[in-house]
């Protein structure tokens, strides 16, 4: 604000852009030419923020911040998918995160396990970008994304928790699964299908369901498959079932 001509004192507003939030100092003296503004530590990250000065004895002369101002650390957050959704393949879904004192691009990235990939590089204040999950994409309950500032790797953020892909992870028995007659001394393959899940299973002996011993601690649940080489000594009956069992989810 040109202070020629102009006496009295000022009043002093803090915007977001355009928008008034408050009023930071009323009957400053307009010929100090400054103020000291001690910033609240709950003040409210931002990158959009203007000063405004205003002229009490005359009203209509003001003046704004040419460009905008940032309050506030880089920061980026992710808010969705931030662990315990169930997407399909498929379908879409918005990957959402709040940036804050940031600008530029960033690469939304999905993780699983080891692996990760680049989904998108997006601009990062539009805080949002839509996947359209690949029909074939790998089922598993480990998925992560990750949003990071393409221009500062550094400023970035996960999902707080694993989300899903590919529905509920389930275990189902296929073979035996009821009627057959497996002999003594002779070999069999234990099979059963598995999905949204991943690491080892283990297989066990019930007496129908009553435990007996585990026939195996620990093979890879994604093979679906195990051969069980009977006992000659195994004792006969006609109740036996068998359980597959997820060590990486014990529920299941």
């Amino acid at each position: 604000m040109d202070r020629d001509g102009a006496h009295g004192d000022v009043c002093i507003y803090l915007y977001n852009n355009w928008t008034k939030l408050s009023v930071l100092a009323t009957d400053v003296p307009l010929s100090a030419g400054t103020w000291t503004w001690n910033i609240p530590p709950d003040q409210a990250p931002g990158v959009s923020y203007r000063i405004r000065v205003q002229s009490l004895a005359d009203t209509a002369r003001s003046d704004y911040s040419d460009g905008v101002f940032t309050i506030g650390s880089p920061s980026i957050t992710v808010t969705s998918p931030n662990g315990g959704e169930i997407w399909q393949p498929g379908t879409s879904h918005a990957i959402t995160w709040t940036p804050v004192a940031v600008t530029g691009n960033a690469n939304v990235t999905c993780t699983r396990l080891d692996e990760a990939s680049v989904l998108a590089t997006v601009p990062v204040n539009t805080g949002s970008w839509a996947w359209n999950i690949a029909p074939g994409e790998t089922p598993g309950l480990s998925y992560r994304i990750r949003v990071a500032l393409a221009s500062n790797l550094s400023v970035s953020d996960y999902s707080d928790w694993p989300f899903i892909i590919g529905g509920p992870p389930t275990v189902t028995v296929v073979s035996p699964n009821g009627g057959e007659t497996w002999s003594r001394g002779t070999s069999h393959a234990i099979t059963w299908t598995a999905t949204s899940l991943s690491g080892n299973a283990r297989i066990y002996l019930y007496n129908n369901w009553t435990k007996l011993e585990i026939l195996a601690a620990s093979v890879p649940i994604s093979a679906g498959s195990w051969t069980w080489n009977i006992p000659s000594g195994e004792a006969p009956g006609g109740t036996y079932r068998i359980r597959v069992q997820s060590l990486t989810n014990t529920a299941l």
